[in-house]
């Protein structure tokens, strides 16, 4: 129908439009994604339902939403967990991506759109933080974990489109965005991000494109430096004897398993690190402000349960292997894009495995819609062409 495929090209300018605002400010782009949402729901109704059910990862995502609706709605505490309302629907992001971005070319579009915004987020950082008196650089919205996140989710994007392509690193014009994410990266003093980065330009380097080694050895020197010289906010947490190396992950991690020894299969309720973090534990934390567990696997179980884990890690799993398949799929020399989305989809599920050991990387809602929308693209299984 003429009526459904114009809503869906106008769902598509919203999308870039929340591509591009994302980073920048969280309310216009929970709005966006309001509006985007009723109009899928429209699309729904006028008949695309089918292509919805088609999504290869709708099941996995209704099961892991259904999962965490009930660790809300029967939580031990319901007052204190009725505020993760506010981001329980956020995976619909990838229903929305998915069944508005139903062509190649429209996927690249989206690509480029969130790596321009990451590039320009990354500028401003560093001049944010070259200009004024901050210890670590951050977005216009949410800190500098968010901020450093996000970069790495960019980075998995931006990497492999730059492997994928023969022309030398240095004639690439897309190559130019490198040096604004890397350094907005850098200066966030994020070493979870730190840790995941390096991974991602080494496997992209050493598997796909060998210039790439030169900013992975940049990389490690870089990291050397700061953990030698380097401001005392990051100098402290990569000297191993120092007391900050930890952060004290190692207190809320023992706490954690110790309230892990008496959780029910099915968790405590959605937030539940707030009413059941030991009171001896929390006396020996610095920081009293903690908020959760600071491990994404932990944080799952403890609030939902541990089916709620494994339902996480089949949405992970069916998503790297489908993209697996199409990165190893034949295809023309000149048909670069999709090999190189693949590819940093699949970086994408690494990047949150790493970074979801020291943090609960999804409980921030710029990440989630990012991440889900990151999954969602070329997950449509409508088909066009996009070769460059």
């Amino acid at each position: 129908m003429r009526a459904v495929q114009r809503l869906i090209d106008l769902n598509y300018l919203l999308l870039l439009f929340l591509g591009l605002s994302l980073v920048f400010t969280i309310a216009l782009s929970q709005a966006l994604l309001t509006i985007l949402l009723v109009s899928t729901g429209v699309l729904v109704l006028l008949g695309s339902h089918r292509e919805l059910v088609k999504l290869p990862l709708f099941y996995p995502i209704l099961l892991f939403m259904a999962l965490r609706l009930l660790s809300i709605v029967f939580s031990e505490n319901y007052q204190i967990s009725a505020s993760e309302w506010q981001k329980w629907w956020l995976p619909l992001t990838y229903l929305v991506v998915g069944l508005n971005i139903n062509r190649l070319e429209k996927a690249k579009g989206m690509v480029w759109v969130l790596v321009v915004a990451g590039g320009a987020v990354g500028a401003y950082a560093t001049l944010k933080y070259l200009l004024l008196d901050i210890e670590r650089a951050s977005s216009t919205c949410g800190a500098h974990d968010t901020l450093a996140n996000y970069l790495v989710f960019t980075g998995c994007l931006l990497f492999p489109q730059i492997a994928v392509n023969p022309k030398p690193l240095w004639r690439q014009l897309k190559a130019t965005l490198i040096l604004p994410i890397l350094s907005g990266l850098l200066l966030t003093f994020a070493r979870a991000a730190y840790l995941t980065c390096f991974v991602i330009v080494g496997v992209v380097g050493f598997v796909k494109k060998r210039e790439l080694v030169l900013v992975f050895g940049a990389l490690a020197v870089v990291f050397i430096v700061l953990g030698v010289a380097g401001p005392p906010i990051i100098k402290d947490r990569l000297t191993l004897s120092n007391p900050l190396f930890s952060t004290q992950r190692d207190i809320l991690w023992r706490a954690g398993f110790e309230v892990l020894k008496e959780a029910p299969p099915w968790g405590h309720g959605a937030s539940s690190f707030d009413f059941t973090f030991p009171p001896e534990y929390r006396e020996q934390l610095i920081d009293k402000k903690i908020g959760n567990w600071h491990n994404l696997y932990l944080e799952t179980v403890l609030d939902s349960g541990y089916l709620t884990l494994l339902a996480l890690l089949w949405i992970l799993v069916r998503s790297f292997r489908l993209d697996l398949r199409q990165y190893r799929r034949k295809r023309r020399a000149d048909e670069r894009f999709l090999p190189g989305l693949a590819l940093g989809k699949m970086l994408t599920v690494i990047s949150l495995l790493i970074m979801g050991m020291f943090a609960v990387v999804l409980s921030d809602p710029i990440i989630s819609m990012f991440f889900w929308t990151i999954l969602a693209l070329n997950a449509s299984p409508q088909r066009g062409s996009a070769s460059s």
